[in-house]
């Protein structure tokens, strides 16, 4: 065997096991913005258990207020509270979806997000609306996309990055 054919038979092995640990991509996407689409619908029925059912049973959470959720009870739970105490009359649309790889099984969302009717915070502070910048950490276990753990925030309205400038 000369040191061709060893060198095109590992390339070719190489490029087999790359494509078979590949994300397929249109499949996967589809089903990262099924959960992201699914966890908008459980929101505006105002369904917790729906919502806390699209996380893993370890998850994490930090809602816009800066409160840390742990767990998918945990989720449920403060999921459930501001949806009877604060959302009780708004929904949410989301605006736009980006979603990434970095591992086959992982994925990373970023969605622009606001809300549809006014609601009144704890203190008695009625908002009109908000929009929001959420980012998702998904992963993929038996097949199924759920997510890890999430960060929501404000979108101030006026600000921009100078850093872009």
């Amino acid at each position: 065997m000369t040191m061709r054919t060893v060198f095109v038979s590992l390339l070719g092995i190489v490029m087999a096991i790359t494509a078979a640990g590949a994300v397929d991509s249109s499949t996967d996407e589809q089903a990262v913005r099924k959960v992201l689409a699914s966890f908008d619908e459980a929101f505006n029925k105002h369904d917790a258990n729906a919502v806390a059912a699209l996380y893993t049973d370890d998850a994490e959470f930090i809602n816009i207020s800066g409160m840390w959720w742990r767990g998918r009870e945990e989720i449920r739970r403060g999921t459930a509270f501001v949806l009877a105490n604060i959302f009780q009359n708004t929904t949410i649309q989301t605006d736009s979806v980006s979603v990434r790889f970095p591992t086959r099984d992982t994925a990373i969302a970023v969605i622009a997000q606001h809300t549809v009717g006014s609601f009144v915070l704890p203190n008695g502070t009625r908002i009109s609306g908000t929009n929001a910048r959420l980012t998702y950490f998904l992963v993929k276990a038996g097949g199924r996309w759920m997510i890890a753990g999430g960060q929501n925030t404000e979108i101030k309205p006026g600000l921009h990055d100078p850093s872009k400038e």
